[in-house]
């Protein structure tokens, strides 16, 4: 092949490392994927609902459903941002009601 399409493929390799140093954790919006403590499931925010996937089997089991998602005094779906769950995953914290400051959603409601 060609020297110079090996020093091109360097350079955007050199790039893509240098601007992916500069993008932290704080500023990625919701993943909506979150592994379980185990690593044996991960639960991701579907069709409303927060459902697990259990990676071995393939089996789906819904955690939180969205009719249990309603914003607090009204029947208006909760849109949920993101969400985590405390490390014995008894309660979920669900990052709702966004606002843009800067240029990611960082403030919201929390409950």
């Amino acid at each position: 092949m060609n020297s110079s399409f090996f020093v091109s493929f360097r350079n955007l390799l050199i790039l893509t490392v240098i601007l992916s140093a500069h993008v932290s954790e704080a500023q990625v919006p919701g993943r909506q994927l979150h592994w379980s403590a185990d690593g044996n499931s991960a639960v991701a925010g579907t069709q409303g609902d927060l459902v697990q996937t259990d990676i071995r089997t393939g089996r789906k089991t819904v955690l939180l459903a969205q009719d249990k998602l309603r914003q607090p005094g009204t029947n208006q779906r909760l849109p949920v941002s993101d969400f985590a769950f405390t490390p014995d995953s008894a309660h979920v914290l669900i990052f709702t009601n966004t606002a843009r400051v800067w240029r990611y959603n960082t403030r919201a409601t929390i409950t």
